[in-house]
């Protein structure tokens, strides 16, 4: 069962057919008795809606795939080593920087690789692609006055380049890169710097949506009033297991539950 913090209004709702008689309860089928489980939205609680980019508004396929597939290859096409060479020296320099700031900067990893990393993000660009039901949630988010911002851990240049190629800024009060701040979304750090700069939202009265659960249990922890993850940040990949935190598999099902 998932666990329920007194801080969220993003709730499961079970709705349960009631039997006033003995003899109606016999008639009722018991795939009719409990209602399929659901994320409810209660606006009316919300001010600010954060949001997460990558896998939440955009497809993490791009990423996925430029990091664990295209870059390995073309590193060890450039410096001239076999592709098992690259992959094992990048696995292993992933799993050391998981969850820090160095893991998202391309700064580091184009002094730690030698190459040009915008240049071969580049290269696959065209794999860039917006979540179904985004731009139609951040419109209507828009016509009910919330205000909105981009919280990423991406660094400048993939930020950049991400909405070069989606033009998602338009809709956003505030685009935030948590190397602007020094600290990952994963550290106190983060929000801290962020509530701060921002003193007119209310955390309690904020909505933070994200596909990574560190992420979500970084803004629990800090006191963000409403969570909610992502469970299928890579259209190719199936649905993550979401354990600590409501969920919804996409923005169009997100729509179908705002209360």
């Amino acid at each position: 069962m998932r666990q329920v913090f007194a801080s969220e209004t993003l709730y499961h709702v079970a709705l349960f057919a009631e039997c006033t008689a003995i003899c109606e309860s016999s008639c009722i089928s018991s795939t009719k008795v409990m209602q399929r489980m659901s994320p409810i939205i209660d606006l009316s609680n919300i001010d600010a809606i954060l949001l997460d980019m990558d896998g939440t508004l955009l497809d993490l396929h791009y990423d996925n795939h430029f990091w664990l597939h295209h870059l390995p290859q073309r590193y060890g096409q450039l410096v001239n080593i076999p592709h098992d060479q690259a992959k094992h020296k990048l696995d292993k320099a992933y799993e050391t920087l998981s969850g820090k700031l160095d893991w998202y900067c391309l700064d580091y990893w184009q002094q730690f690789l030698g190459i040009d990393i915008i240049k071969l993000k580049r290269e696959v660009a065209h794999l860039i692609g917006i979540h179904p039901g985004v731009e139609r949630f951040l419109q209507l988010m828009r016509d009910q006055e919330k205000k909105l911002y981009i919280l990423t851990n991406a660094h400048q240049g993939s930020l950049d380049l991400k909405l070069e190629y989606t033009g998602i800024e338009k809709y956003f009060d505030g685009l935030i890169s948590s190397h602007d701040y020094g600290a990952p979304k994963e550290e106190q750090a983060f929000w801290q710097q962020f509530f701060r700069r921002h003193p007119q939202l209310s955390k309690e009265r904020c909505l933070f949506i994200d596909d990574n659960q560190h992420v979500l249990d970084s803004a629990h922890q800090f006191g963000v009033g409403h969570l909610l993850a992502i469970s299928q940040p890579d259209s190719q990949r199936p649905q993550n297991t979401i354990q600590r935190h409501s969920s919804v598999a996409s923005f169009a099902q997100l729509l179908e539950n705002l209360g």
